[in-house]
């Protein structure tokens, strides 16, 4: 079997040669590409924390959270406080009835384990005592759904667009 020339000086000329030029390895490759963007860094920012003038109580949560009955809940208030209380309520036409209680800056919940009712509205309320004995407070509603087409979906007067 005979080699044609041409593929003789590609096997042993062309080749070579291509493999000898490609000698950035892939870490190279990323930083050349990742050289490409810039990202600014905002200086001097922080997060707003009890006690300062700019705090507010009130955004501490947001107004409403949707948690899927086979998932979890994971929120965390702000730093500075001596003592954190966080209580979920169940919330029916007559009254409010405790179902959970939990202290410390996280609050954690499996919403399995702790029973809750899929299609149910639960408000969780946030308790914070500061060491100069300020106390702030926020609350927010948890809906529980099953599936996604259990969301209600609100319209923003503002804006005219459909929100989850």
């Amino acid at each position: 079997m005979k080699i044609s020339f041409s593929a003789r000086i590609f096997a042993f000329v062309i080749l070579p040669a291509l493999l000898f030029s490609c000698t950035n390895g892939i870490g190279q490759i990323m930083d050349e590409y990742n050289s490409q963007f810039h990202h600014v860094a905002e200086e001097n920012f922080s997060e707003p924390v009890p006690g300062d003038e700019n705090f507010n109580e009130s955004e501490i949560l947001l107004e409403r959270y949707f948690v899927n009955r086979n998932a979890s809940v994971s929120l965390a208030a702000p730093d500075g406080c001596s003592s954190y209380k966080w209580t979920l309520y169940s919330v029916n036409s007559i009254e409010k009835k405790e179902v959970l209680g939990q202290e410390g800056q996280y609050f954690i919940l499996y919403i399995p384990d702790a029973k809750l009712v899929s299609g149910r509205t639960y408000v969780l309320e946030l308790s914070l005592a500061c060491a100069d004995g300020t106390i702030y407070g926020d609350s927010c509603e948890l809906v529980v759904y099953d599936s996604l087409e259990e969301i209600p979906v609100q319209e923003d007067n503002n804006e005219g667009k459909e929100n989850l």
